[in-house]
């Protein structure tokens, strides 16, 4: 209409007052930094497993770690160079030096549960101790799960060391052992009886 008039033009920005794409931006950085190591921080936090050997250390402080035996491969298992053998053999050297060298000597592997790895490194250790001439003769004790006879490729018989155990009156330990072939030198006794 003819009596109406500008009083001043609207003014406004070049950029957008709302979103505000650099601070929202900064946010997100920032929240995706930290909510990750939140997340991590707490799993962390509630996490009692072993995971490192720091973290063994730390619980076992005064207990010695003669080495450690690494998870590989089936193939390299049965290597004499291979990384398993040579684990074992730094877990030789290590309780060579914890042993006491005028007497025979008796070590036990030992762990909580089953599936952990004790008749495997106690054949291993067994194997390598016998590679140095040692007079070895290993004891297959676990009446629960026995699996020694598995590593060395028999069947499992009734008479071991539960039969040993269960009558006082045995005496015939001889007929227990399962003498070492040519190739391995190792005797054993095998768990027997569950």
């Amino acid at each position: 209409l003819p009596n109406l008039k500008i009083l001043s033009y609207g003014v406004s920005n070049q950029s957008p007052i709302s979103p505000n794409v650099q601070s929202n931006y900064m946010l997100s950085i920032v929240l995706g930094i930290l909510i990750p190591l939140i997340i991590l921080y707490i799993l962390k936090s509630f996490d009692t497993k072993i995971n490192t050997r720091e973290d063994l250390e730390s619980g076992l402080k005064n207990v010695p770690i003669v080495g450690e035996v690494p998870l590989v491969d089936k193939d390299d298992i049965d290597d004499i160079r291979g990384v398993t053998a040579e684990s074992t053999r730094v877990i030789r050297s290590s309780l060579s030096f914890l042993l006491n060298k005028e007497k025979s000597n008796v070590i036990t592997v030992t762990s909580t549960t089953k599936g952990e790895g004790k008749s495997f490194v106690a054949f291993n250790l067994a194997s390598s101790y016998s590679a140095l001439g040692k007079k070895v003769i290993l004891l297959g004790c676990d009446l629960r799960n026995p699996q020694i006879h598995t590593r060395i490729g028999v069947d499992r018989t009734s008479t071991g060391i539960s039969t040993y155990l269960a009558d006082e009156n045995y005496n015939d330990i001889d007929s227990l052992i399962i003498k070492g072939n040519s190739s391995s030198k190792i005797d054993i006794i095998l768990s027997g009886a569950i």
